[in-house]
């Protein structure tokens, strides 16, 4: 946090802000309108340069009909092609991707004439020296379908061998890649802070990776101290451990995901609390387990709300059984009566009885 706050300053000097006011890019388009609402302030995240949406399409969708021309196309993919929006309306889009990138028009084209409805493909670019990497996804429609184009990182085998980041190339394009980061960095972390329960990434040990800061509230224990290899058993109710522990060793043989409801004590206050866990196991190509991912939920309210139901629900069961029991014994006890009485007046009195 103190990084991007030394980083603050640095996005308004004078290169940046004549880099941003260089875009140009038509007013009524959304980048457009972006620049113009100045939405490149710290708080607000900052904008890629043309240089950038030339070279890394994040989300290019175009409408076609049903002969596969453009119907509408936003301003990501149109810039990243090198045309208006209004050029590239009535062409073909295969037509208009192939003066981009051959390989990614021929995915497309392909994709299309098949007519399924709904394809995804990933495809690398035509070129080697400066090779581009693409996500693609088509729905088809009665009339006509809606294409998704973005482009992704290469394999690791490539990262070391193609010219993929050449786009970064000046220190412009640079620290605006690098704020884009930043602000991707900031999203996923407000993200994990907001939501109502822990995320994990825990080795096979069970000590962990990375735990989400609310765990602190549920355990009364900080974050770092979660790599411990101990200390997740610490918090885990004795009376549940056991018990946990058996539903693991299965849960690693078996290759499969993992939900479980147990008890965990909070270290300092003693309170304890229902935890909904769902965890899922990463494994090597080789099968090695490599780790657990997954997330914990707080249903304590919830679980004792059961309870109560069920022993409310078996009290009134109890009662019922009780109340129908004690019906047919008067009935039992009715017709005793009745057959003593019945006997009674047959009797005389003499009789010894």
């Amino acid at each position: 946090m103190d990084r991007r706050k030394q980083l603050v300053p640095a996005i308004r000097d004078a290169n940046l802000a004549r880099d941003i006011r260089e875009m140009s890019y038509p007013a009524e388009s959304s980048l457009g309108r972006r620049a113009s609402a100045w939405l490149f302030e710290p708080q607000n995240g900052l904008p890629a340069s043309k240089q950038i949406h030339s070279a890394w399409l994040s989300a290019g969708i175009a409408t076609l009909d049903d002969k596969g021309a453009i119907v509408s196309v936003n301003d990501e993919l149109a810039s990243w092609i090198g045309q208006k929006p209004v050029d590239l309306t009535g062409r073909s889009l295969g037509e208009a991707l192939s003066a981009r990138d051959g390989e990614c028009a021929k995915k497309v084209i392909d994709l299309w004439q098949k007519g399924a409805g709904f394809a995804q493909a990933d495809v690398a670019g035509a070129s080697r020296a400066q090779r581009e990497w693409f996500s693609i996804e088509l729905t088809r429609t009665p009339g006509g379908g809606v294409v998704r184009i973005a482009s992704q990182l290469p394999p690791l085998y490539e990262l070391g061998e193609s010219e993929w980041d050449a786009f970064l190339g000046s220190d412009t394009s640079r620290r605006n890649m690098y704020m884009r980061l930043l602000r991707a960095e900031a999203q996923l972390d407000n993200w994990v802070n907001r939501w109502p329960g822990v995320m994990f990434s825990q080795r096979a040990d069970f000590s962990f990776t990375f735990i989400s800061s609310t765990v602190e509230g549920l355990t009364g224990i900080p974050p770092e101290d979660f790599k411990k290899p101990q200390i997740f058993w610490k918090v885990v109710h004795e009376a549940d451990a056991e018990d946990l522990q058996q539903q693991y060793r299965a849960f690693s043989t078996s290759n499969r995901r993992l939900v479980a409801t147990y008890r965990i004590r909070h270290a300092q206050t003693g309170r304890i609390s229902y935890i909904f866990e769902h965890r899922e196991a990463l494994y090597s190509s080789n099968g090695l387990l490599l780790g657990y991912e997954g997330v914990w939920l707080d249903v304590t309210r919830q679980t004792i709300a059961e309870k109560r139901l069920s022993s409310a629900a078996w009290k009134e069961t109890l009662a019922v059984i009780t109340m129908g029991l004690a019906h047919d014994f008067s009935n039992i006890m009715a017709g005793i009566l009745a057959l003593s009485e019945a006997f009674q007046a047959q009797v005389e009195k003499e009789h010894p009885f």
